[in-house]
């Protein structure tokens, strides 16, 4: 597949104009750094997880031989999504991106609650639309 057509592919598959950004940022950022062989990501407060679908589906193709993992999290007491979002959300990856255990990735916690994943466990760590949500940023 040339690149161009995975740029076309990602554009058409893109959720909003932020999500083809932050692939944008994340690959060039990539391709700035050291080669690694794996990158770990981190989307705080992924909200339906479309981001986390997105970059796992396609960062991947902009660099063949980088194994991708995206991993997310979310707080369950906003009051700002719906009950059930996040098994929803779940149920969306497992459809899109079948080939990843979810439950390992992505969790749910109170907004007073810590950061579920350990300090320093990820190369990127993005956040989209979430700080106006924040009471006390």
């Amino acid at each position: 597949m040339t690149y161009e057509i995975i740029i076309d592919e990602a554009i058409k598959y893109a959720k909003s104009i932020t999500h083809k950004h932050i692939l944008s940022i994340i690959n060039t950022k990539l391709k700035e750094q050291p080669k690694k062989n794996n990158i770990k990501i981190l989307d705080v407060g992924c909200g339906d997880c479309e981001l986390i679908a997105y970059l796992e589906t396609f960062l991947p193709k902009f660099n063949e031989d980088l194994k991708v993992e995206v991993y997310g999290f979310d707080v369950n007491d906003s009051k700002i999504q719906f009950s059930g979002f996040f098994d929803k959300a779940k149920r969306m990856l497992s459809k899109r991106v079948g080939y990843v255990n979810w439950g390992s990735r992505l969790k749910i916690i109170n907004s007073m609650g810590l950061w579920p994943f350990e300090d320093e466990s990820f190369d990127i760590v993005v956040s989209n639309q979430v700080v106006e949500h924040v009471n006390r940023p």
